[in-house]
């Protein structure tokens, strides 16, 4: 077999798979979890094979693989890791035609690292038809000091039917499969989410979170609006008020003895304090001719050491009389106002 040259040694391994009937999962696991494992086709640099090699899978290994994956995906022609039948792509007499490319990867809790692939129609009939059911990842690996090889990047990957990885049963590809079956169904919900998001059908869970955050931001820009619109309302109408107590104050200052304190009761209940004002500023009502039926509240006839005659104190009874008639006031009240409006009768 000719064989196409590979930079660096190259190792081949392969991994059983079986999957749900009909199901195509999207991601494969692709290398077995932490650990050392036998590296029985190891070619080295001079072409010969490596006896009892051992390949080591482990934090620094699986950090490389991963890490010069993702740099290759930065390149915007690139079409991922392809994904071979049998590995015919190192074969010069065999096409190399792709069955799928590796587009994304990942490193699972146990060190174990998948990666999703993207099929051709012909490597999803092999797939969907159990015509190969295996994966075999084909590896570029470090010089291996000791007869110990780690990985350090991810060549290719053949479907194939010849398992090497023990450790890659049955289980992890239920697993993959059952993934994909609830792929299917958060797709669908996922798809509703999209919808009511305004987002297209294929957007990132990043765009969706994106478009949250965007609903999230204008929603509490609309309610700092509201807040700053209440907030320059609110300052208008004390503005407002302000200068309604400062013309009222102005207009009675007269009538006003302690300014900053009435503007400050203006401030606060304006209609309140100009109907108080009112009532404070009405004047007394001049006695009338209004003659009141029954009166219990008289004047002495005489005041105490002062001879006041008949008609002065028939003067004082009525004027008192008729003021707490129109006032619905004490005698006492009505007397002093009465007193205030005519000293003269009412003098001692």
């Amino acid at each position: 077999m000719k064989t196409r040259n590979l930079l660096g040694s190259a190792f081949a391994t392969c991994t059983a798979h079986d999957g749900a009937d009909g199901a195509t999962p999207a991601w494969f696991q692709t290398t077995p979890p932490y650990g050392d494992y036998p590296g029985g086709n190891i070619t080295g640099k001079d072409g010969k094979p490596v006896e009892n090699a051992v390949v080591r899978f482990d934090v620094a290994s699986v950090k490389a693989v991963v890490d010069a994956f993702r740099a290759r995906m930065t390149a915007s022609d690139w079409p991922g890791v392809l994904v071979d039948r049998e590995h015919f792509s190192l074969d010069l007499d065999k096409p190399s035609d792709a069955m799928a490319w590796a587009i994304d990867i990942r490193v699972a809790d146990d060190g174990s690292i998948w990666t999703k692939w993207r099929f051709t129609p012909e490597g999803e009939r092999l797939w969907k038809d159990r015509v190969h059911v295996c994966r075999s990842p084909v590896l570029k690996l470090d010089d291996g000091p000791d007869g110990v090889y780690r990985p350090t990047a991810l060549q290719s990957i053949g479907m194939t039917n010849t398992p090497h990885f023990k450790e890659l049963s049955t289980l992890a590809a239920a697993k993959a499969a059952a993934e994909e079956t609830n792929t299917q169904g958060e797709n669908q919900m996922d798809k509703e989410i999209l919808d009511a998001l305004g987002l297209a059908e294929g957007a990132s869970k990043a765009d969706v979170l994106a478009a949250i955050k965007a609903m999230k931001d204008e929603k509490a820009a609309a309610a700092q609006q509201a807040t700053d619109a209440q907030k320059k309302a609110d300052e208008a109408e004390a503005a407002c008020r302000g200068l309604k107590a400062d013309a009222f104050i102005a207009a009675h200052k007269d009538s006003i003895t302690d300014a900053a304190k009435f503007r400050e009761a203006y401030l606060k209940a304006p209609e309140a304090t100009e109907a108080a004002f009112a009532l404070y500023k009405t004047p007394a009502a001049k006695p009338s001719d209004t003659r009141i039926a029954a009166r219990d509240a008289k004047t002495p006839d005489v005041t105490s050491g002062t001879g006041d005659s008949k008609a002065k104190i028939a003067a004082r009874n009525k004027a008192v009389n008729e003021y707490m008639a129109a006032h619905k006031c004490s005698f006492q009240t009505a007397w002093s106002a009465c007193r205030a409006c005519d000293p003269e009768t009412f003098a001692d």
